[in-house]
C-alpha cells in the first residue's frame, strides 16, 4: 500500500443558512414602523374629522330646535340646550329677526346663528337658519280672503 494516495475530501459543502441576518431584520423593523406611523397619522386625523362633524350635527340640530321653538311662539330667550353647550366649547346663539316686504306681503325673517369654537380653539364655521313666517292674522275671519 505504499502506492496508494488518501482519498481527495469532496468540495466542502455549504449548509444553506436559515432565518434573517442583521440586515434584514433591521430593514424590517423600520418598514414596520413607518406603516405603523402612518397608520396612527390617518387614524388621528380621521378621529379629528369625527369631532369636526359631530359637533356641526348638534350646531345645526340645535338651530333647528331653536328655530322651531321661535316660530311657535315660545317666549323663553334662545339659548343653547344642556347637551349642546357641553358638546360646542364657548357655543354661542344669535337670533336675528326683521320684517320684509316680499311682493307686497309683509314676512317675518327669523334667523339663527350658532357660533362655536373648533380644534385648537379657532372660530369654527357658524351654523345659520333662516325662515320666514307670516304674520298670524288677529281677525280669525281675515285669514279667509
Amino acid at each position: 500500500m505504499i502506492g496508494r494516495r488518501p482519498p481527495i475530501p469532496a468540495p466542502a459543502r455549504r449548509v444553506p443558512r436559515r432565518g434573517f441576518g442583521l440586515i434584514e431584520g433591521t430593514v424590517a423593523v423600520l418598514l414596520l414602523v413607518v406603516a405603523l406611523g402612518t397608520t396612527v397619522k390617518a387614524l388621528s386625523w380621521v378621529a379629528r374629522q369625527r369631532l369636526a362633524l359631530d359637533r356641526r350635527a348638534v350646531a345645526l340640530r340645535e338651530a333647528e330646535n331653536l328655530l322651531d321653538r321661535l316660530t311657535s311662539g315660545d317666549p323663553s330667550p334662545p339659548s343653547l340646550s344642556p347637551g349642546a353647550g357641553a358638546s360646542l366649547p364657548d357655543g354661542s346663539v344669535e337670533v336675528d329677526r326683521r320684517v320684509e316686504s316680499l311682493d307686497g306681503v309683509e314676512l317675518e325673517r327669523i334667523t339663527v346663528i350658532v357660533r362655536y369654537r373648533g380644534r385648537a380653539g379657532e372660530a369654527a364655521a357658524p351654523e345659520r337658519l333662516t325662515t320666514w313666517v307670516a304674520p298670524t292674522p288677529t281677525d280669525p275671519g281675515e285669514g279667509d280672503r
